[in-house]
Parts: C-alpha cells; structure tokens; sequence
C-alpha cells in the first residue's frame, strides 16, 4: 500500500476504476501511492487514448457564441468536441411564479446530452485542451464536474482522471465517469483534499486541469446567460 504527503496532509488515494459505483468506497483494499510533489503512481496520461470516431464538423450553440466569449477562444480550424451540448429548455417554474407573483422561468442545463450544468464549461475546456496539445485531463469532484470531464474527454479521445473525496460523490455522477472510460481516484478528506491533489499534478504541464479555475470553463457557462437574453 502506499500514501501521499501533500504538504502537512496525508491523504490515501484508492483506484476506483472499474469498480461498480454501488460498491463501497473504502472497501478496496489497494492504494495507489503518490510521490510527494503529486505524481501518481499510475501514469495519468495513457500512450493511447481512445478514440471514438471523427469529431463533428458541426458548430453548436457554444461556438455559436464564440465571438462573445473573453479573448475569443475559438477561430478557423480549432477542434470541435462537441456532444450537442446547449439551447437547453426554458421551463416556467408554475409554483414560484404563483408564490412571488413574478413570471419565473428556469433554464434546463440538466437537459445537456451529459446530463450535467457543467457541459457548456466542459466543452470549450476540453476543446482547448485539446489544441494546446494535451494529452489528457484532470478534475476533483463530488459529481457533475467528473461526469462532463469524462464524457468530453472521451468523445475528443483524450484520457481524463477523476479525484474525489472518498464518501463524498454522487453515486449516479460516478457510474456515468466510470462508463465514459476515466480514471477514478478517491482520496480521504474533503473536496479541498482533492482539489488540492489535482493542482499538484496538473502544475506538471503534461496534464490540463478542467475544474472551473481554468478560466474557458466560466467563458463556456456565460452562453447560457446568452440562450436567455
């Protein structure tokens, strides 16, 4: 077995790949042990990604509003990873509006072809990822972040690893990271555990890091603000 010294933090990492997202956490008995300055012992960047097939030629709504975005992330000939992602529901919300008297609509992000809020982030992320040269992506989450990672990462043919705080995940958002092919690594402590151990491994540059500190997460969120106005 082995353990992590992240600064005055010792944190056990447990390989959940592969693993049923019914199973217990800290039931699996290996530990996949991490160098001081955050290396994994596994190599987080595969030799070979899989791939799943050409990426769409098709624009969607996200690159729709490329223009919009700060610094303009996007011109002629940059990858499009795109699951259909955008122009997501208004649903008027019937009870709100009767209780504040005010006409309250809510707009669907859950309605992505992931499932997730975080798909509009996720796909520029990913896409720039991907024209930086990356080779594979990096999140913590308890969820919704490690699914949209997943399935981005997946659909551009890049590997991605998910960290998470042991205990603390979204069983449903687990299956689907687990179902997209990502790396799985859970961590004792909370999300800042996590969180710090991706920053650590990320500062390497062989690996882009896809939580919402990458600043093209937040440009990619901003077009649902777009859909609405």
């Amino acid at each position: 077995t082995g353990t992590a010294v992240i600064g005055h933090d010792r944190l056990e990492l447990r390989d959940l790949s592969g693993q049923l997202p019914a199973a217990t956490l800290m039931a699996l008995n290996p530990t996949i042990p991490i160098g001081a300055r955050g290396s994994l012992a596994f190599n987080i960047v595969q030799t070979q990604a899989s791939s799943h097939g050409d990426l769409p030629a098709t624009r969607t709504v996200v690159w729709s509003h490329a223009a919009l975005l700060a610094g303009q992330p996007f011109a002629p000939g940059d990858p499009v990873v795109s699951l259909g992602e955008g122009s997501t529901p208004l649903i008027r919300a019937h009870r709100v509006s009767e209780l504040t008297g005010v006409d309250v609509w809510l707009k669907f992000d859950g309605a992505n072809p992931p499932g997730s809020f975080k798909d509009r982030g996720m796909v520029v992320a990913v896409a720039k990822a991907m024209e930086e040269g990356s080779r594979a992506v990096l999140c913590a989450s308890t969820g919704n972040t490690a699914a949209s990672a997943a399935a981005y990462a997946a659909r551009a043919g890049l590997s991605c690893t998910v960290v998470l705080p042991a205990g603390h995940v979204a069983l449903g958002k687990l299956a689907q990271a687990i179902v997209f092919g990502a790396k799985v690594v859970a961590v004792r402590g909370g999300f800042d555990a996590a969180f710090r151990v991706v920053r650590e491994l990320a500062a390497s540059g062989e690996v882009t890091l896809v939580n919402s500190v990458n600043p093209h997460r937040i440009e990619g969120q901003k077009t649902a603000a777009f859909e609405v106005c």
